[in-house]
């Protein structure tokens, strides 16, 4: 354990934001985010079953941001982790061409890309994901609800979205 944490703190910088792991029997993912020059970016690293890096720490993704960014929860990367734990997927909200897109990318077991796929969520309704899941067949499952910005209220009907990442695909299933 003293030499894991010798190489987290090696890995991690001391102002790094929500390092985060994911562990099996024989590696630990560990991925952390930083703000350097208005931009934040997202590192990942795996680590074998002793914490020896079997790759350098790679960039996944940076996103511009604002000062004031760091204290808002939306402006960061979260993960959501297979249950076979064969893939990850890094997901965030940005602005893209004036609109909210929540952008996602989805990685094997060992940090290799494996594919992108943004899903704009607003429009006539905004979508507000409130909860994510990567399945084992790469999946991803939101479970949302809409905004209608005339009503200024929430709509009585929850949704959820199914992203083919892989195959740039979305099925929606309306809950009443």
């Amino acid at each position: 354990i003293p030499y894991f944490l010798h190489i987290l703190y090696t890995i991690i910088p001391k102002n790094a934001i929500k390092p985060q792991f994911v562990t099996s029997k024989d590696q630990i993912i560990v991925s952390f985010q930083h703000f350097q020059n208005n931009m934040l970016y997202l590192y990942g690293v795996v680590l074998d079953q002793y914490g020896k890096m079997t790759m350098p720490v790679q960039v996944l993704d940076s996103v511009r941001a604002s000062a004031s960014a760091a204290r808002r929860k939306y402006d960061f990367y979260d993960q959501v982790v297979s249950n076979d734990k064969s893939k990850i997927a890094f997901y965030i909200i940005k602005e893209v061409e004036q609109q909210s897109v929540l952008e996602t990318y989805l990685y094997d077991h060992n940090l290799n890309f494996v594919a992108q796929q943004q899903l704009i969520l607003n429009g006539q309704s905004s979508i507000f994901p409130q909860q994510i899941l990567l399945g084992n067949n790469a999946q991803l499952y939101i479970a949302s609800y809409y905004y209608h910005q005339q009503e200024n209220q929430l709509n009585d009907k929850a949704q959820i979205l199914k992203l083919n990442i892989k195959e740039q695909a979305i099925v929606q299933y309306n809950i009443p």
